[in-house]
């Protein structure tokens, strides 16, 4: 007997701003022009962590400077070095940045935090070098980088085969993010130029690059393609990457852009990484309550932003049961089908991250695809939605059957072969609706004109105005 749903469902492509992703440890101005041993004396600025933040492995500290040369005269020899108290009060200074030479017009210099660091503690760190400015340190987080953040910004004249070479990036980058770097000036006789983007990689023992090999002729704000994965793990290895500027003396179209020393130059201002990004539309229509409600999937780890949390599916006791474990700045791992409750109806903008995903807890019975496609697994299918009932999880398909699923979107898929409509909404979980089933008694009357009787009320056996052959649930009655 076919089964008949009591309702119309109507399937919703229904689900920013990202999560903070520092803080501020100190902020001033403090001139540095000396070293002083560590724990021995004056320290020249001191900073607490421990008492501000928990310190994560991967997670970086930046300490940036007002500009190059306002801590002396010698603005092409200055240096940073970064000492760190442990929890046990000893001190000892970082290889990674003792006497570290930082080039004219950056402004700033990230220290990766190990799993030493993690297991010995930071209780503070010292900045000291010489002939720079300090005027802020701040602590990064890795799981929730920014959707776009600044890794360079002075004035750097690129002329030829000379490049740059911006640090701090590999805390952030991901496969897909792109670089944005601002061209403020053209030397005198430069017509035009390219810029391309080089990272060494160890794993493939060769450059790995990102070029953009279409001319260029004024000045503005230019985007660079995606990087590759490899491109990503690079620089995530370097915490840098460098950049070469090419230029030709004459130009056409064909010409070829390798990198040639000549007189004609660009300045390049700033440098921004963008992070590659999944938008989330939660529209007003999926709201339950307090709340709207979407679905997301990702073949990527993404960080979830503020305003809303995601979280897995599971059946108990028949009824559909949430656990929203990725609050705002936890990251969801690639390939996890979720529910995400917002606050507001809004567009939600997820950054891809490549810090370590934190882990499902127990069982999801949601899953979703990238592009759009047929649903797949064994079980009823369904997809997030509003009926008559309210918001919930409805058939997509007559009878639980697999259906087309939006790109980008979770479904449920939940295994059996029960009579399970719906999974209506209500306060964390979903209320199972069994499915209506027609039956010799309870199925419309029709006469043998097709058109519909109303007997009374439907399964109750009255019969009002009319006798004789019927039809019912596809066979003749006689109505007396």
């Amino acid at each position: 007997m076919r089964k008949i749903l009591l309702m119309t469902t109507l399937l919703l492509t229904i689900g920013s701003s990202a999560t903070k992703a520092q803080t501020v440890l100190w902020s001033g101005s403090q001139v540095i022009d000396s070293q002083n041993k560590h724990g021995n004396g004056e320290l020249k600025q001191a900073v607490s962590v421990a008492e501000q933040v928990t310190i994560v492995e991967g997670d970086i500290i930046r300490m940036e400077m007002a500009d190059g040369t306002d801590g002396g005269d010698d603005d092409s020899n200055f240096y940073l070095v970064m000492g760190i108290q442990k929890s046990d009060d000893s001190w000892y200074t970082p290889n990674s940045v003792n006497w570290k030479h930082l080039m004219t017009g950056q402004t700033s210099f990230d220290y990766l935090i190990t799993a030493d660091d993690v297991t010995n503690g930071i209780k503070q760190i010292s900045v000291e070098g010489r002939n720079f400015k300090l005027k802020s340190v701040k602590y990064i987080s890795k799981k929730a980088p920014e959707a776009r953040y600044t890794i360079f910004e002075g004035s750097k004249e690129m002329k030829g085969s000379t490049n740059i070479e911006p640090e701090g990036i590999g805390y952030g980058v991901a496969e897909g993010d792109q670089i944005v770097y601002t061209v403020s000036e053209l030397a005198e006789g430069t017509t035009h130029f390219v810029v391309s983007f080089h990272v060494w990689s160890e794993s493939a023992n060769a450059w790995q690059d990102i070029d953009n090999w279409d001319w260029k002729h004024n000045v503005g704000t230019y985007t660079s393609a995606a990087m590759s994965a490899d491109f990503a793990a690079a620089a995530q290895q370097y915490n840098k990457f460098q950049i070469k500027c090419a230029e030709t003396q004459s130009y056409s179209e064909t010409e070829s852009k390798d990198v040639k020393d000549n007189d004609k130059s660009i300045t390049i201002t700033k440098i921004e990484i963008l992070k590659a990004q999944q938008t989330l539309t939660v529209s007003s229509e999926a709201k339950d309550g307090d709340f709207h409600y979407a679905t997301l999937f990702s073949d990527k780890s993404l960080v979830v932003p503020t305003g809303c949390e995601a979280g897995s599916v599971n059946v108990t006791d028949s009824k559909l049961a949430f656990n929203y474990q990725w609050t705002a700045g936890k990251v969801i791992p690639a390939n996890t089908g979720v529910v995400v409750k917002a606050v507001a109806a809004d567009d939600y903008l997820f950054v891809v991250s490549n810090g370590e995903a934190d882990a499902l807890e127990g069982t999801n019975l949601l899953s979703g695809s990238v592009s759009e496609a047929t649903t797949e697994g064994s079980g009823k299918f369904y997809g997030l939605g509003k009926g008559s009932n309210g918001l919930g999880f409805y058939w997509g398909a007559e009878d639980g059957a697999a259906f087309m699923n939006h790109a980008g979107h979770a479904y449920l898929v939940v295994p059996g072969d029960a009579d399970v409509k719906a999974f209506v909404f209500s306060e964390d979980t979903a209320t199972a609706i069994a499915a209506f089933k027609a039956t010799s008694d309870t199925a419309p009357i029709y006469n043998l004109a097709g058109q519909r009787l109303r007997i009374g009320e439907q399964g109750s056996g009255m019969r009002v105005g009319y006798r004789g052959i019927a039809i019912r649930g596809g066979k003749k009655v006689i109505l007396k």
